[in-house]
């Protein structure tokens, strides 16, 4: 039962990695717009495993006079979970003011992205792959174990 459940996440994962890649493919033609950092932050979140950071980036940029505000850094989302020195090179990368390039959707400007870079999302990919060959393994020797 826990092998399916792993494959069931382990699909999600992947399903979710593939529209990442699927979207940075399609930002490789979108048009650039200068922008500016209006906040960044580092988000603390504690528990019982220990301390994780996320990181949060707004910015502010304009297509033909109006202008629109984002906050999505990369395709595979925030960093969660990642640690503090990750944690402070990216806000160390973004600080409030600073000029940036965004990448916006030219049918839907409202849609950007700073970064479009594949190493994440194979890094993603690869992982929910061996998510998925692991839970197919745990599926096959769960089979095979005598009762």
């Amino acid at each position: 039962m826990i092998s399916l459940g792993f494959l069931f996440v382990a699909v999600l994962f992947l399903r979710e990695c593939w529209r990442a890649f699927q979207m940075l493919q399609k930002s490789l033609k979108w048009p650039t717009a200068a922008g500016s950092v209006v906040s960044s932050e580092i988000i603390l979140k504690e528990d019982q495993e220990g301390d994780t950071y996320r990181n949060k980036v707004a910015y502010e940029y304009s297509v033909d006079g109006v202008i629109y505000r984002c906050n999505r850094r990369g395709w595979m989302g925030d960093d969660d979970g990642r640690g503090k020195g990750r944690a402070d090179r990216i806000a160390a990368s973004y600080p409030v003011g600073h000029a940036v390039t965004v990448y916006y959707d030219p049918s839907d400007p409202a849609q950007a992205v700073l970064e479009r870079d594949i190493n994440h999302v194979l890094k993603g990919i690869v992982a929910a792959l061996i998510a998925l060959a692991c839970s197919f393994l745990g599926w096959q020797l769960g089979t095979l174990v005598p009762p």
